[in-house]
Formats: structure tokens, sequence, C-alpha cells
């Protein structure tokens, strides 16, 4: 009798054993799901202010793209239209790595300008001449100054590593094509004044150039 007990016990423990085994191939597979859920989860809890400077940092890429493209068939001067021609492979260059950098961190990124930058292109495409370079100039130097406050700020704000190295990179240009704005307004504003000048004295009396 005791054996028969014995015998029993000892298949019924392996049948428990064997519905424990045949149970562990199941939770691991929930737990890699979990974990797999949870990483994907992180991704999506990007702070805030690194948001808001991918909106804004994606936007000047893409009005400093469409102003250079509207600049380098535009502009009458060769410096204007060499600056615009940098300022279009810079700011692409930027905007791909924003992409990528966006795109690991599960983050949507602008494609169309602002309506504001919209307004901008579409004053610019109504002048030619000195007026356009001096206009370009002038606009892209306001946006430079506004990019400039972004990416400083965000280069001690943002929390995202990658993003934080993006913007602390992209200073050093920035503050460079500051640079040579500021030297291209004085020669875009002296060319203005030129024609203009010219334009007043080869019209009758009495006549304002700007009527032209």
């Amino acid at each position: 009798m005791r054996r028969i007990l014995t015998i029993g016990t000892l298949v019924l423990s392996m049948g428990v054993g064997g519905a424990v085994f045949a149970q562990a191939p199941a939770n691991e597979g929930d737990t890699q799901g979990q974990t797999q859920q949870m990483n994907e989860t992180s991704k999506t809890k990007m702070p805030s202010q690194d948001k808001r400077f991918i909106d804004k940092a994606a936007q000047n890429d893409l009005e400093a793209i469409d102003l250079g493209k509207l600049a380098t068939d535009r502009a009458s001067n060769d410096q204007v239209k060499d600056f615009a021609k940098k300022a279009v492979d810079e700011h692409t260059q930027s905007l791909d790595k924003l992409k990528k950098i966006a795109s690991d961190e599960n983050a949507q990124v602008p494609t169309n300008m602002t309506s504001e930058a919209r307004n901008k292109y579409d004053k610019l495409s109504k002048l030619n001449g000195p007026k356009f370079d001096d206009e370009y100039v002038k606009i892209s130097e306001q946006s430079h100054k506004k990019a400039m406050d972004t990416f400083q700020k965000a280069s001690n704000e943002v929390k995202t590593p990658d993003l934080k190295d993006y913007a602390q990179s992209t200073l050093p240009k920035l503050k460079q094509n500051g640079q040579e704005l500021s030297q291209l307004k004085s020669t875009t504003k002296s060319e203005t004044k030129t024609k203009h000048e010219q334009m007043k004295g080869t019209m009758p009396e009495g006549q304002n150039p700007s009527e032209q």
C-alpha cells in the first residue's frame, strides 16, 4: 500500500513539475514583451522643452533653406549669393541631424515653414537687385539672432544627450554666420544707397525713385 502511494506521489510530482516547466517559456516571453514595451514607452517621454527646441530648430532650418534657395537664384551680389548657398548646405545638414535624433526618440519634426516665414518668402520673391540683397540679409540676420537665443538656451536646458550635443555643436556655426551677415549688411546697404542715388540722378525733378 505504501509503495502504491509512493508511486502515485511521484507521478503527481512529475505532473506538477512538468506543468511548471511548460509554463516557463510563456513567462519568459511575457517578460521580454514587457521589457520591449517599457523601452518603447521610455522613448516617448521626451521632456517638453526638448520637443519645443526640436520644433524651433527645424523651423529655423526650413526657413533658412527656402530663403537661401531663393537668394541663390535672385541675389545680385556675389557675396550674398555665396552666403545663401552656404546657408542652404549647412541648414540641410543641420536638419538631417535633427531628424535622426528625433527619429531615435520617437519625436516629430516639422516639415513646413511657419506662416511668418512664408510671409517673409513672399515679400522677398517680389524684390530684385540690391533691394532683394538688402532685404534678404536683413531677414537672415534677424532670424540668426533668434536662433542664437534658442540654441544658447537649449544647450543649457535640454535633457536629451544627443539633442544637447547638437545644440552645443551648432552654436559656433551660428555665431560665425552672424558675423558674416553683419559684414554683408554694410555691403548691401551701401549698394542700395548707391543704386538709389543713381536712379535719383536720372529722374525728372520732383519724382521719387520709389515710385519706379
